[in-house]
Formats: C-alpha cells, structure tokens, sequence
C-alpha cells in the first residue's frame, strides 16, 4: 500500500510539471462580462493581506442568505475578513465562457451527494498561476478544465483560501449547491496526503515538489 501511495504521489507531481496546457487559463477573454454586471467591482479585487480566520464548509453553508445584496453594494461585514477552509473536496469544475472564472464546488466530505458552496477563481492577472496550479491538479484528477461544466468523479482535498462573498439568488451549477455565499476571490492549493509515508518517503515528495514549483517560476 505505501508503495502504491508513494508511486501514485510522484506521478501526480510529474504530471504537474509536465502536462500540456490545453486551456489557457491566463489569457481567457470574457465573452459577456461587463463592469455593469452584479457587483462586478466586489470580485475583482486581490487578497487582503491579512491574518486569515479559519471556516469550514459546513459554517459556509449556515451564512445567513435571506436577502439578495444591491446591484452595486460595497463589501461588508464578513466579506472583508480573509479567510481559509483548512480542507475541503473539489467536486466540480468549469471555466465559465461570460467572465472566464474558474467556478469551482467543494463541500466537507468526498460524498457525491455532499451539499456544496461555489468558490471562483477570477481571470485577473494576479491570479494567473493559482489558476494554473488548480487547472493541473484537475487534469491530474481525470478532469480537462473548459467550459464545460464536470463532475469529478474522484473528489480531492484542498485548501481555499478568499474573501467571502454573497452572491445574488440565480441557477448555479450542479443541484447540490446549497448556499450563495462563495469565496470569490479565491486560492485553492491541492493536498497531497503524505501521512502515511515513512519519513524518508515524504522528504522525497518534498524535493520532488519543490522543484516542481521552481520549473512553474521559470516558465
């Protein structure tokens, strides 16, 4: 089994590296996004730098969403405050055609029936290798990012990390999304569950992931 999870780790992390962009994530052009939009200016901003609070997906799920915020109403109350659901299961994807957000759905538990909250990365330049990192831990999970909207089949942990954010009452995405509360702004950052790995094996994923990451800065 260790032997099967450490093989299963490296081949994730090469293909990280490795794979061919197909969508490009970093120079998608909104077909239908206007500055007019449903507090357009609220989405498009970067993270605070703050001291993040810790949520979870379950406390997303109990935010009060009784009534739909104004057209242009600024940030207030808990959407100013960053921040981070420590681990959470991706179970659906899409780069939606009309702004170019990467709409994600996560919930607390890998179960398909799981209630849901929706978390989006904007196509803002900031955000450009995050969405890179999310767009190869998808195809490492069996799921081509486009606009086409995906189950995936084999939920995987992340962490989020944003800016909360209450969007109006629309149709929106698969039918277990439970709330309209998102995190938009947001990070996610794919865990690689390395617990049960010997000491030795997890400073290999290490060096492995580091230079990882030093091939994405060099590109």
């Amino acid at each position: 089994m260790r032997k099967i999870l450490l093989t299963t780790l490296i081949l994730l992390i090469a293909s990280c590296c490795f794979a061919a962009d197909k969508l490009d994530v970093c120079s998608c052009k909104p077909r239908s996004e206007k500055t007019t939009d449903y507090r357009f200016a609220m989405k498009h901003i970067p993270l605070p730098d703050m001291q993040p609070q810790t949520v979870t997906v379950q406390d997303m799920l109990g935010w009060d969403q009784s009534a739909n915020p104004p057209n242009d109403a600024p940030r207030t109350g808990r959407e100013l405050q960053l921040v981070t659901i420590p681990r959470a299961y991706v179970q659906f994807a899409w780069a939606y055609r009309g702004d170019c957000d990467i709409h994600i759905e996560i919930s607390a538990t890998p179960d398909k029936d799981a209630p849901r909250a929706i978390v989006e990365t904007p196509v803002d330049p900031e955000y450009c290798s995050a969405r890179k990192t999310l767009q190869s831990a998808l195809r490492d999970h069996g799921v081509e990012l486009s606009v086409l909207q995906q189950e995936v089949e084999n939920p995987f942990p992340v962490t989020v990390r944003g800016l909360p954010y209450q969007d109006a009452k629309h149709k929106r995405g698969s039918v277990h999304v439970a709330t309209v509360w998102e995190i938009h702004p947001a990070i996610l950052e794919p865990l690689n569950d390395t617990s049960r790995l010997s000491g030795s094996d997890r400073r290999l994923v290490a060096v492995l992931q580091s230079s990882c990451n030093a091939k994405k800065k060099s590109n």
